[in-house]
């Protein structure tokens, strides 16, 4: 399989009334190309910071991430920044979509910042997918729950992206609609053929993944 995501001896660390705290440290991974992978661990134990280094959204303290065998992580921020750009999506828990603006609005918002012409054809396929097709001239706080979250895999799938990193991606949503919108997007990125790497604590939806990565204190475990 192809490898598109190593990190080296990865860390992060932050300071804390002069104490130096390591958030994550000595992480070596390999993620490969098509793959879901689940990072799983309690709240704390360095899931957000590992995916913001992975996603090149923030800086190492010590250590290399390397994308497509090229390392991207240290690098200027311009330069991460188009990486981002041409190889992720992003989803979090709440989807920053603009109260302002209607779904369709939001959804075709980042292809338009990035100067891509939107693909209709496939966002409607994607709008029909997740069952959204009649909410698209709705304003967010029309939406439910459940709806945003989808409108936020929509937004990010809409890019084409070659990896999607997923910060605890259904963390606001019910039992039942969490593994609803984890099956449906687990199935889109395999049509897609993307990769999806999703942090969670949830170790029921974390089994839906081809393989499973745990931290604790900061420190991937054997």
């Amino acid at each position: 399989m192809e490898e598109i995501i190593r990190s080296e001896n990865l860390g992060r660390c932050f300071t804390i009334e002069n104490e130096v705290i390591w958030a994550i440290r000595d992480i070596n991974l390999k993620v490969y190309a098509h793959e879901f992978v689940a990072i799983t661990g309690p709240s704390g134990s360095g899931k957000s910071t590992l995916l913001y280094l992975l996603g090149l959204l923030d800086l190492p303290s010590e250590g290399v991430v390397y994308i497509y065998n090229q390392k991207k992580n240290p690098a200027p921020e311009e330069e991460r920044a188009e990486i981002r750009r041409q190889t992720f999506g992003f989803l979090f828990q709440f989807p920053a979509l603009l109260p302002e603006l209607t779904l369709w609005e939001n959804i075709i918002l980042p292809r338009k910042l990035a100067g891509i012409n939107s693909d209709f054809a496939f966002i409607q396929h994607l709008t029909e997918y997740f069952g959204l097709s009649n909410r698209l001239n709705h304003r967010p706080a029309e939406l439910s729950a459940g709806q945003i979250q989808r409108a936020g895999i929509i937004r990010a799938m809409a890019l084409s992206p070659k990896i999607i990193i997923a910060d605890e991606p259904t963390g606001s949503l019910d039992r039942q609609n969490s593994f609803l919108v984890m099956e449906q997007l687990r199935a889109l990125c395999q049509e897609q053929k993307t990769t999806l790497i999703v942090a969670t604590h949830d170790q029921e939806l974390a089994r839906l993944a081809d393989r499973q990565l745990r931290l604790l204190d900061g420190h991937l475990q054997n």
